[in-house]
């Protein structure tokens, strides 16, 4: 069946923002009169959510101008020419690339670039603040998401899994930009009311994490200082109680914490870090997720 497009001319393009992953971006390519115009470049194996409108009463076109793609829920799959709609009362979309192409939006009755334009400007703003203002905590958040990208394919991970994933380890961190300066880069151990401030920067970074990333990837960020035997915090969850992205990225953030050097302390070597994570495997980390990591990451 032929489909049937909202004609938009090349020069009614009106902005044009990247995706806070840097994979893929946003067009603005026509507003007026209640109708909103978006296209949405991806990347083949690429995973991303398309939302429902937040506006009562409004409706997403979305409509696939190239590429393949997969929804992990539905299992259903769509090709070039496919189209499918979103309502204020559906719930969003979990998406697997398979075919990199372009996927065009009609909004009826929402201003949706603009919000979520004023959202991915709010993120790239607190993580180059963070980065001025403690640069530890910058280059730790990039090398932990490098760490995760490494250990998805070996635990099988694939779509809604992934993303969320992905997001939490490269956004972990963001609620340290609350903390002083003064308990971020002190020289020496922190004392107990010190880490009790601390501890708070995972709450902290709450509101900007569940607005733009969605309350899962909050709770993989929430939990990842929990320890397998209930040692940790913020609830003194064990074992199974934990998800099990939230057991990887404590690991995968343990690890490149001990092999960085800190005013306060020496890097382990690797060897002497991975020697540590397999000491605590079974009572602070997840034995299994361990061996994994060792394996990849170590290449033993």
């Amino acid at each position: 069946m032929e489909q049937k497009y909202i004609a938009v001319r090349h020069d009614e393009s009106l902005a044009t923002q990247s995706r806070p992953d840097q994979v893929g971006y946003i067009t603005k390519q026509y507003s007026a009169d209640g109708i909103e115009v978006n296209k949405l470049t991806f990347a083949a194996n690429d995973n991303f959510s398309l939302m429902p409108p937040r506006v009562s009463g409004s409706v997403k076109i979305y409509s696939l101008l190239s590429g393949e793609i997969s929804c992990v829920e539905t299992r259903q799959t769509y090709q070039s020419g496919s189209s499918f709609m979103l309502f204020d009362t559906h719930h969003p979309l979990n998406i697997h690339t398979r075919e990199a192409g372009e996927l065009v939006v009609y909004v009826l009755g929402e201003a949706s670039f603009q919000m979520s334009a004023d959202t991915s400007a709010k993120v790239h703003e607190t993580m180059m603040a963070i980065q001025a203002k403690d640069e530890y905590t910058y280059n730790h958040c990039i090398n932990v998401h490098n760490l995760v990208l490494r250990l998805i394919e070996p635990l099988g991970y694939s779509g809604y899994r992934v993303r969320q994933l992905i997001w939490a380890a490269r956004y972990h961190d963001i609620g340290k930009i609350k903390i002083s300066d003064h308990i971020l880069n002190k020289p020496d151990s922190l004392d107990e009311q010190e880490y009790r401030i601390m501890q708070t920067h995972v709450e902290a970074g709450r509101d900007l994490i569940v607005e733009y990333f969605g309350q899962e990837t909050f709770d993989i960020i929430a939990q990842h200082h929990e320890r397998m035997d209930g040692s940790g915090y913020p609830l003194g969850l064990k074992g199974d109680e934990i998800m099990e992205e939230a057991r990887l990225l404590a690991i995968c953030d343990a690890f490149d914490a001990m092999i960085s050097d800190r005013v306060y302390k020496k890097a382990m070597s690797r060897e002497q870090a991975f020697a540590e994570l397999q000491a605590l495997a079974g009572t602070h980390y997840d034995a299994r997720l361990v061996d994994v990591f060792v394996r990849v990451i170590g290449g033993g």
